[in-house]
C-alpha cells in the first residue's frame, strides 16, 4: 500500500502514474485522456471513488487494492505477479480481487499469485509451486492438489515432482 500508490493523490493520478506516456500529447499530460482511463477503470473494476477524484487514502483497503491492480493492469503487461492481493482485505472485495486476476489470465496475460492463504491459492491456481526454505520442492496442477499435499512440501519433507 505504501510502496505501490499515492496514498494523497486521487484516484485518476494513481491509475495512470505509470503510463503517463500513453496518456500524453507532446510532453503535455491529457486531462481528457486520464478522466477517460480513471472512468473506464472505476467501472471496469468497481472501484468506490465517485469521480475518481477522491485520495486513495480515503478509500477502503479492497478499493485501494482494486486502484492498485487497476494502475497496473493498465500497462497491459503480459506478466503481472501479485504478493498477498487480498490480505487486510473483506471478503466481498477479495472475491472482486480473485475476479479481475481470473479475468486478466482468461485474456492471455500469465498471473503469477504469491499467497499463504491456501484456499486462495487452491480456488485461483492452475499451477502450484511450493517452496520451503527459499527452494521448490514441489509443483502440483490445481487437479492433484490439496492442502495437505501443499503443507507436506512447504514443510520440506516432499521432493521436487513434475
Amino acid at each position: 500500500k505504501t510502496q505501490g500508490l499515492f496514498l494523497d493523490f486521487p484516484v485518476r493520478a494513481n491509475l495512470a502514474a505509470n503510463r503517463l506516456a500513453s496518456l500524453s500529447r507532446g510532453p503535455i499530460v491529457s486531462d481528457r485522456l486520464v478522466d477517460e482511463a480513471a472512468a473506464k477503470a472505476v467501472r471496469e473494476y468497481r472501484i468506490a471513488s465517485g469521480s475518481g477524484r477522491k485520495p486513495v487514502r480515503t478509500l477502503s483497503g479492497g478499493n485501494q487494492q482494486k486502484v492498485l491492480l487497476g494502475a497496473w493492469i493498465g500497462i497491459e503487461p503480459r506478466l503481472l505477479i501479485v504478493d498477498e492481493p487480498t490480505r487486510g482485505i473483506d471478503v466481498g472485495a477479495k472475491a472482486e480481487v480473485h475476479h479481475i486476476l481470473r479475468r486478466l489470465a482468461q485474456a492471455g496475460t500469465a498471473v503469477m499469485m504469491i499467497s499463504s492463504e491456501l484456499p486462495e491459492v487452491l480456488g485461483a491456481s492452475d499451477r502450484i509451486l511450493v517452496m520451503h526454505e527459499g527452494a521448490l520442492t514441489g509443483v502440483l496442477s490445481a487437479a492433484e492438489a490439496t492442502e495437505e499435499k501443499i503443507m507436506f512440501l512447504a514443510a520440506g519433507r516432499g521432493a521436487l515432482t513434475a
